[in-house]
């Protein structure tokens, strides 16, 4: 390992590679120009991976002119890297983008992308490299290079028929469980006295099992089981008790039905 503490195979090859490009590459053209000895560097593989380096070192057999000393490049911030291949970006890609921006750019560019991952709106991102390339590319202020983005990852991902086919199916489960709730609670109320009071005890000893907030079992003393913040833990108990655990799914013969009552409304 050759600095830092890499997360994963495919960084520890990129350490490698950069230490090499940074490091060794520049070291050996020096001492090849300005010395009398030649040095090879010498890779040993394992599979497609270095597993070891040797240095060859020899005289020089005739005098050579001397080689151009270049400025080695800024060395690669791996933390960059490493947040891109967390942000869902394979590392060469990152690695392209971070040597051809720099750190202060990639990094502005790195930080919009993880806060628009994190909101997920208007909608998830869907190719996480392009939307980064397109803010990257975009030479703005980070809202307006994030607004690109937004345009580009629609352009390439249109709404479908499909999506829009999901949605009503959300809207008339949604729709069936409200009225399931409101059937539910009609049934409670229809109960004589005493059996309300009979689930009202047996609520009580249920969420004090559960470790319920406090607060709500003294408003189911208090204030009764239609109270606001007891009304749903009464509907859950009594219909887990009375229709089964399954009792808030819906059957496709019922969605059916209530879709073709509701249709696209």
């Amino acid at each position: 390992m050759l600095s830092g503490a890499p997360q994963s195979a495919s960084l520890d090859k990129l350490e490698y590679r950069f230490f090499k490009r940074d490091t060794l590459t520049p070291a050996v053209a020096e001492v090849n120009s300005v010395t009398d000895i030649e040095i090879e560097l010498i890779e040993h593989k394992e599979g497609r991976a270095i597993a070891e380096i040797q240095f060859g070192i020899k005289p020089k057999v005739q005098t050579q002119a001397s080689l151009p000393l270049t400025t080695p490049p800024d060395p690669v911030d791996l933390t960059l890297v490493k947040r891109a291949v967390d942000a869902g970006i394979d590392a060469e890609r990152a690695e392209e983008m971070l040597t051809r921006v720099g750190s202060g750019e990639f990094e502005a560019g790195l930080r919009s992308l993880e806060e628009r991952v994190a909101k997920n709106f208007p909608s998830p991102v869907r190719d996480k490299a392009r939307y980064l390339r397109t803010i990257l590319a975009t030479p703005q202020t980070p809202v307006t290079a994030s607004q690109r983005a937004d345009e580009a990852e629609q352009q390439t991902s249109p709404a479908s028929p499909t999506s829009d086919a999901s949605k009503r199916e959300a809207k008339w489960r949604e729709e069936w469980l409200r009225r399931r709730r409101e059937e539910v609670i009609g049934r409670i109320a229809a109960l004589p006295a005493g059996e309300q009071q009979s689930l009202v005890e047996e609520l009580q000893a249920e969420m004090q099992a559960r470790g319920t907030h406090p607060s709500i079992t003294k408003r189911l003393l208090t204030s009764g089981w239609q109270h606001p913040m007891v009304l749903q833990e009464m509907v859950r108990f009594y219909a887990s008790k009375a229709l089964g655990a399954a009792w808030d799914v819906v059957s496709p013969h019922e969605l059916l039905s209530l879709a073709a009552e509701l249709g696209d409304a």
